[in-house]
């Protein structure tokens, strides 16, 4: 029965278009992995490091978990030369936080080992993860701008 409801909220994420299409071959052990998955992504400031040899699945298990949590899936774009360069990484990350943060998404960032082999990337996923926030992430007028909108926001309810 668990099978079927990923098979079907699989099926649906690759219907909506959302993202890359999630071909999964859900196993025992693939099911498993996105029932784990599914539990912590579930918690607020849920986070999650999964481990395995490449190819293994844990990046779509991953993602299947957010999708059936309904959380918009985020990851780092390669680049015309290959790995992201640090400004177009943080250009992201603050496309990321604004979405999360003053459009109230709900989003779930993947990144790879060969991402976190960056020390810039793994600094600010690091920040991220121990106080939401990654210093200097944004100029002082831009960040005084999207305080003032959050503001208005809050204020608002």
């Amino acid at each position: 029965r668990l099978r079927r409801l990923m098979e079907a909220h699989a099926l649906e994420h690759r219907a909506s278009g959302a993202g890359r299409p999630l071909d999964l071959v859900l196993f025992d052990g693939c099911v498993r992995h996105v029932c784990r998955a599914h539990r912590v992504l579930r918690r607020d400031r849920g986070h999650l490091l999964s481990l395995g040899l490449a190819g293994s699945g844990r990046r779509s298990a991953a993602r299947l978990a957010a999708a059936m949590l309904g959380l918009e899936t985020v990851a780092p774009g390669a680049s015309a030369s290959g790995a992201q360069s640090h400004a177009e990484w943080r250009a992201d990350l603050r496309r990321w936080t604004v979405r999360a943060g003053r459009d109230a998404r709900h989003l779930a960032l993947v990144v790879t080992d060969a991402d976190l082999a960056r020390d810039t990337v793994i600094e600010d996923v690091h920040a991220l993860l121990r106080s939401g926030s990654v210093f200097g992430l944004y100029p002082a007028d831009e960040a005084e701008s999207l305080v003032g909108e959050l503001r208005v926001v809050a204020a608002a309810e």
